[in-house]
């Protein structure tokens, strides 16, 4: 019988080991920002609508993954300078404010009759101009039904949530998981 033991005290065994362990660790970090890359133009292709102006889209930037210790870290920043790219992604449960675009309204007269404000030429569904006292900068004109609407607000509601990051995330974990798998494959045949 033929007894071999390995206590971790040889000192080529456990150079040998830690000069591989790096070598890991930096093909990881380097697949991980690879990863991370392709997850920046998967959540880039989600933040990006038919009324986006791409600031949103260029927010979402990759950083190359880094070594701290044994932990591979990567990141993506997003929405840095974009008031509304928190809200983009989860959504907002408040309704927003009323829009009033209208300014303050200077009172009625007795019979019902506003005074203040200015009179405008408007366009009519019919193709008539009419005249119509408004009040402030404009006035909401928009139709319902197929009817013309004037209003002095309108109250929209939340705002509903994309999740643009996080549908980038789930769709590209697997492939993540793959590269970090195929990294270790390679490196414990070698």
């Amino acid at each position: 019988m033929i007894n071999i033991s390995f206590n971790g005290t040889d000192k080529q065994v456990i150079s040998t080991f830690e000069t591989k362990q790096q070598k890991v660790l930096a093909k990881l970090a380097d697949r991980f920002t690879l990863s991370m890359q392709r997850l920046q133009e998967k959540a880039r292709e989600k933040a990006a609508g038919p009324y986006s102006e791409g600031a949103l889209e260029d927010s979402i930037q990759a950083q190359p993954a880094r070594i701290e210790g044994s932990t591979i870290i990567g990141n993506i920043l997003w929405g840095e300078g974009i008031p509304y790219a928190r809200t983009q992604e989860l959504g907002s449960v408040d309704p927003r404010p009323a829009v009033n675009p209208l300014g303050q309204a200077t009172g009625e007269t007795g019979a019902g009759k506003l005074k203040g404000g200015t009179v405008k030429k408007i366009l009519g569904l019919d193709g008539k101009f009419r005249r119509q006292r408004v009040f402030g900068k404009d006035v909401l004109h928009f139709l319902v039904g197929g009817t013309e609407v004037f209003s002095a607000y309108a109250f929209p509601g939340p705002i509903r949530a994309k999740h643009f990051m996080q549908h980038a995330m789930q769709e590209s974990q697997a492939e993540i998981r793959k590269g970090i798998m195929e990294i270790l494959e390679i490196n414990t045949v070698e």
